[in-house]
């Protein structure tokens, strides 16, 4: 069998698939990536392609995972609205919060034209893990729920509400926040941010 009848074969259930299940182009281009980061790493799952045409494949899955991305954003999906949303959080908090690494409660920063897909809180020094846990997780949870803004403790996105989940580590601690579509959640978590950036005073 020629590679292109291989690839054709190959592709169009694949695509036949994602439209009749009538998926986001988000969740299209995760489920490409996906098959094509497998496919890379395991044989048996394109077990009549040569190591070649393989990889040809994983690229050209690649590449059309990449454009749907592209039109996930043009489309302003569930995720893409998200991360618009941290960033614009990002933009509210107090600046030192972002600009002083001496700080023992921080937020990282990340650069002006990137998206970023979720906030680290960071916490350093003595007992950073109960501080991170009591201080930093209980400050989002109670003054969420004062300004009846529901926040859940999971650790992963594409949620309506915000969601974060604890990272403890050795030298230092981080809180992992993700953010809704609903741009309604940036200014109570605003006040969140300033009542974190008090306790460093």
């Amino acid at each position: 069998m020629k590679y292109r009848h291989k690839l054709f074969f190959c592709l169009v259930p694949l695509f036949c698939f994602f439209f009749a299940s009538n998926l986001s182009y988000f969740s299209c281009a995760c489920a490409l990536k996906t098959f094509s980061i497998a496919a890379r790493s395991s044989s048996t799952i394109l077990p009549h392609f040569s190591k070649n045409e393989g990889l040809l494949l994983c690229d050209l899955t690649n590449k059309t995972a990449n454009r749907l991305l592209k039109q996930a954003f043009k489309k302003k999906s569930t995720p893409t609205r998200a991360w618009e949303n941290n960033k614009k959080l990002l933009s509210k908090i107090p600046p030192r919060l972002l600009n002083d690494k001496s700080l023992t409660y921080r937020v990282k920063p990340i650069d002006s034209i990137a998206i970023p897909t979720f906030i680290d809180i960071r916490v350093s020094g003595p007992f950073h893990k109960a501080k991170l846990a009591g201080l930093v997780g209980g400050t989002l949870l109670t003054k969420c729920l004062e300004q009846n803004l529901p926040i859940f403790t999971r650790p992963s996105q594409g949620f309506f509400h915000p969601n974060f989940s604890l990272i403890l580590g050795e030298k230092t601690s981080t809180v992992r926040l993700t953010l809704g579509p609903d741009p309604g959640q940036i200014a109570p978590l605003v006040k969140c941010f300033e009542t974190i950036d008090s306790l460093n005073d």
